[in-house]
């Protein structure tokens, strides 16, 4: 793994595999365009040239839906036009609560007008956009604009909007998996929660398998935020566990519960009252957790 500059956006910090396996591509883990695969010759194109808002936030936009992103340097105009840009403000307002709701920490987010392809609009439009949002009490803004840019923070209103944008599926398809992990626990995953989920519909996301930079938990809670609904597997009993699942919860987010047999009577008391899918293989798993998800109205259409 290395650390880069984004051949995209041009952010730097970002990590990458460069050539896998002697492949002529790189894996790029960034968090503004998302995860995504270039070519040698598309990250030569790109890399001599400035930062490309269109294709950075097409390539976000692809990846909260589930897409998997491979730039090469024939598809890169294919790849701006299978997204729908937001045309009107209150469409730009609903991308700007989106972002910040999945990426502000307990201060806010720091932005210059130079970095708004994050929110798909163009620079002429960011003051009459964001102003727009706070005059309607959404965000607040600091300074204003005085250099170029601003610190953005959500207001009671702005997360109430980010939460129906959820509820609506704007912000894509994805479910947060909590569990424990241990190698005992892998084909639990591997061959049941994993399948289940995508056989449902959804994309999945487990913290550990995530390649990104800075606090953990901060990243923990922004893919919570991003997801639809937490799978939370007590099996083991671990305080992440419990954590996320009630974090989940406080965000009104569902949350299905699940446990191994042999594990059950283990469990906290302030969880034992859940209706637990209880499981005795991986296969087991998977084929209730099938069941709990459809059931349940909770699969994507």
């Amino acid at each position: 793994m290395a650390i880069i500059t984004c051949p995209v956006c041009k952010k730097q910090g970002m990590t990458a595999a460069i050539n896998p396996e002697g492949a002529d591509k790189s894996v790029v883990y960034c968090k503004i365009c998302g995860d995504f695969e270039i070519s040698g010759t598309a990250d030569l194109v790109l890399s001599t040239k400035p930062a490309n808002p269109r294709l950075s936030y097409s390539l976000r936009k692809r990846f909260e839906n589930g897409a998997t992103n491979r730039i090469n340097s024939t598809n890169i105009e294919e790849i701006i036009n299978s997204v729908k840009f937001p045309e009107t403000i209150p469409e730009k307002v609903n991308e700007i609560i989106s972002f910040l709701y999945k990426n502000q920490s307990s201060g806010g987010y720091a932005i210059s007008d130079k970095e708004i392809y994050i929110f798909g609009i163009n620079d002429d439009e960011l003051e009459l956009v964001m102003k727009y949002a706070e005059g309607k009490g959404l965000l607040t803004i600091a300074p204003k604009f005085a250099s170029g840019g601003g610190l953005f923070s959500l207001e009671a209103n702005g997360i109430d909007l980010a939460e129906e944008l959820l509820k609506r599926n704007i912000v894509g398809s994805q479910a947060f998996v909590a569990m424990w992990f241990d190698e005992s626990m892998e084909n639990a995953f591997s061959q049941g929660i994993e399948p289940a989920l995508k056989e449902t519909g959804y994309k999945v996301i487990r913290i550990d398998k995530k390649e990104f930079i800075g606090d953990i938990n901060e990243e923990i809670q922004k893919e919570i935020k991003q997801s639809k609904i937490l799978i939370a597997d007590y099996t083991g009993n671990r305080g992440g566990v419990y954590y996320e699942a009630g974090f989940a919860k406080a965000l009104n987010k569902p949350v299905v519960s699940c446990c191994k047999e042999d594990i059950l009577k283990e469990l906290h008391f302030d969880v034992k009252h859940l209706n637990q899918i209880v499981w005795t293989s991986p296969e087991d798993l998977k084929n209730k957790l099938i069941k709990r998800i459809n059931g349940c109205g909770l699969n994507i259409d």
